[in-house]
């Protein structure tokens, strides 16, 4: 794996035509962000990276989607500039014994795996999840939890609130947690967790930067630490292709931070993490 030279994009779909696929299939969200022309989604390693230099983006975080494991490893293995965050959920609802599944994962060269509690009808500090967790903290990897709204009606929105992470994060003081989608709209548990937690990180992602950035988004809280206690504690992922890579970066300008902070946000922070689950050697 290339060390990370530039900006890292945590949160980017995986271009697999099954990932394509399944975010089609998937009308409630594609309606929302007025997706079309998905098929042009769809690209080998090549026609990937001159995306992301297109976009001025050093390495990307890729989730799967409805891909599988097996083939975002395949992709992610092929590029120096690619991570994978393996999928944890379908093997959890299938019953699968998930220590094996985690170590499996790792076996596969993933150092990140991603849970949603809320499809589950469970919060994050159900343990029924600390298996995984524990499973974790053994392989050294990192894990990415769900922690904001979602569009499913059918499932209640309650054990999405980032408050669940405090007792995941006490009770797993090493584990590296990336809180997805930045806890919004509980920013004020989302804040005190991640002030509260070393190993607790806020990803800013699923929402276009520039309503994002509006006073009245219920964000501002979280940039007003983010230029304080927080600076070392947040990253940002496009979570292309319901947002473009290129315009999402762009309007990260618009956020209210000091220029330091946007560096941080957009390199430093993300390495941190990728450090502390051993994707990328230790800086010491």
């Amino acid at each position: 794996m290339a060390e990370p030279f530039g900006s890292i994009d945590f949160r980017h779909f995986a271009p697999l035509k099954s990932t394509i696929t399944g975010i089609a299939a998937n009308s409630a969200y594609a309606a929302s962000y007025g997706l079309s022309n998905l098929s042009e989604c769809v690209m080998d390693i090549p026609t990937f990276e001159l995306a992301l230099d297109r976009a001025e983006v050093s390495h990307a975080v890729l989730v799967p989607g409805a891909a599988t494991n097996e083939e975002l490893a395949d992709y992610v293995a092929r590029s120096t500039r690619l991570f994978g965050i393996s999928g944890l959920d379908d093997a959890l609802k299938s019953g699968r014994d998930m220590r094996a599944e985690v170590a499996l994962c790792s076996a596969m060269g993933f150092h990140l795996c991603g849970l949603a509690p809320y499809l589950h009808r469970a919060a994050a500090n159900d343990r029924m999840f600390y298996p995984i967790y524990e499973s974790c903290c053994e392989t050294g990897m990192g894990v990415v939890l769900h922690s904001s709204f979602h569009m499913n009606a059918a499932l209640p929105i309650k054990y999405s609130s980032p408050i669940h992470l405090d007792d995941v994060a006490r009770d797993f003081p090493t584990l590296p947690i990336v809180a997805s989608h930045g806890g919004w709209p509980w920013m004020d548990d989302m804040v005190a967790v991640a002030w509260r937690h070393a190993n607790v990180f806020i990803e800013i992602s699923g929402q276009r930067n520039r309503y994002v950035a509006e006073s009245g988004s219920g964000w501002e809280l979280l940039f007003y630490y983010m230029n304080g206690p927080l600076r070392d504690k947040v990253i940002w992922g496009s979570t292309w292709p319901y947002l473009p890579v290129e315009r999402q970066k762009a309007e990260l300008d618009l956020i209210p931070v000091k220029a330091e902070i946007k560096d941080k946000l957009l390199k430093h922070n993300p390495r941190r993490i990728l450090q502390a689950c051993g994707a990328i050697p230790s800086s010491g």
